[in-house]
């Protein structure tokens, strides 16, 4: 947890600074990656909100809680995740160096180890139905079979 955390805010920073302080940055950069970082905010906020009362920032899941398979999660198991790493590539179109790649690729393998921890823990709170949930689902890219290049806890 703490190393996604400080990805994030490390990766968060360092393109702050960049927008504000790199300069040269092109108009139809800048306008592609806008586009990007708004469709990947409002897909977001469209996720958070499908979760409902279940979306909670740490990795927890008990009986009481639903296994939401409806809307966007009825295609993807982790669309919050997609949405953000979207926003991360975006502000990388915005303004392109090695920092903010790197923080780009630290994010990426900070947000994979974070679902692999989540699904290990939704196997283990919903059993039957989380594996046949996630059977007909990919965990990260809808419609790519390049997303289970990942280690899988469920077959």
């Amino acid at each position: 947890m703490l190393v996604l955390v400080s990805s994030f805010i490390v990766s968060g920073m360092s393109v702050a600074y960049y927008l504000l302080f790199g300069g040269g940055t092109k108009l139809y950069s800048y306008c592609a990656g806008l586009i990007l970082l708004i469709a990947g905010y409002l897909g977001r906020r469209v996720a958070i909100r499908a979760l409902g009362e279940n979306y909670n920032y740490a990795i927890e899941a008990s009986p009481e809680h639903e296994l939401v398979t409806s809307g966007v999660y009825s295609v993807i198991r982790h669309p919050i995740y997609l949405f953000y790493m979207v926003e991360m590539i975006a502000l990388v179109i915005i303004k392109f160096n090695y920092i903010s790649l790197a923080a780009l690729i630290a994010v990426i393998f900070a947000t994979l180890y974070r679902i692999e921890k989540e699904d290990e823990l939704l196997l283990t709170v919903f059993k039957e139905r989380f594996e046949t949930y996630s059977r007909r689902t990919k965990r990260l890219v809808p419609f790519i079979l390049l997303s289970y290049w990942m280690p899988n806890t469920v077959n």
